[in-house]
């Protein structure tokens, strides 16, 4: 229950959730303090509300608990990612996809992490061996969006220009008003130069965002396309405001 109001609070803003994020993982935490999975749930939980420092004594103690749990490695990456801090991001997203090898989020998470930090050999591996996961969970879910636009994010960086903008409309076809699709269209479509559409999905989706969803627009590579645009320098100072 925290963890799915947790992403609903950190990806859609959906406030009315929030005191139950918080009172769900302590709850959790009562049942059973020496539960990996509840401490990963409150450090999530905590880091939704900006509360980094004990959030990340609460990832550290789910993975001491447990080194092998998927949970407190992909929520530390998201933690860790949101502050700007990209080394120890990679770390945590690495650590993920090593535990869950049919995964398709972390290794593309950690191909963009990768590209930024100028691994891109790296990166390229990570991000097809992403890519072929989505496309087996497409085969078997083809409405999970997720899937779709995570999938388009590999084809650009590997330079399959007309795939990637297959997919990333097929993304948008499934889940045409989605905050998370239509962002992470826009990250696509700055790579391939379509700046002006790409930040016309930013102007409307971003209003909407959480906290961490401003911090990765400040700091994710994808969208370096943006940033000399008069237009997205007046929307990352909106904000800010």
């Amino acid at each position: 229950m925290a963890d799915c109001d947790s992403f609903l609070y950190l990806s859609y803003y959906r406030t009315e959730g929030l005191d139950n994020i918080l009172e769900a993982s302590a709850k959790a935490l009562e049942l059973d303090a020496d539960l990996a999975e509840a401490h990963a749930s409150r450090g999530l939980a905590l880091s939704t509300v900006d509360r980094f420092d004990e959030a990340e004594a609460e990832f550290k103690t789910a993975i001491d608990l447990d080194p092998s749990l998927y949970e407190a490695h992909y929520f530390y990456g998201r933690a860790c990612f949101s502050q700007g801090r990209m080394e120890e991001a990679a770390d945590h997203f690495k650590r993920a996809a090593e535990i869950r090898p049919d995964d398709f989020e972390a290794p593309v998470f950690l191909m963009q992490l990768y590209v930024g930090l100028g691994r891109r050999e790296e990166a390229l591996e990570m991000g097809k061996r992403g890519f072929e996961n989505a496309e087996q969970e497409l085969a078997v879910r083809p409405e999970n969006v997720r899937a779709a636009y995570i999938g388009a994010n590999y084809l650009v960086h590997a330079g399959e220009a007309e795939r990637a903008r297959e997919w990333i409309e097929r993304a948008l076809a499934i889940e045409p008003d989605d905050f998370l699709t239509q962002y992470n269209a826009a990250c696509i479509l700055a790579i391939l130069g379509d700046i002006d559409r790409a930040i016309d999905l930013l102007e409307g989706a971003l209003p909407q965002a959480h906290n961490e969803i401003r911090g990765w627009v400040k700091h994710d590579t994808d969208l370096d396309p943006l940033r000399g645009s008069p237009r997205f320098r007046a929307l990352l100072a909106s904000l800010d405001g």
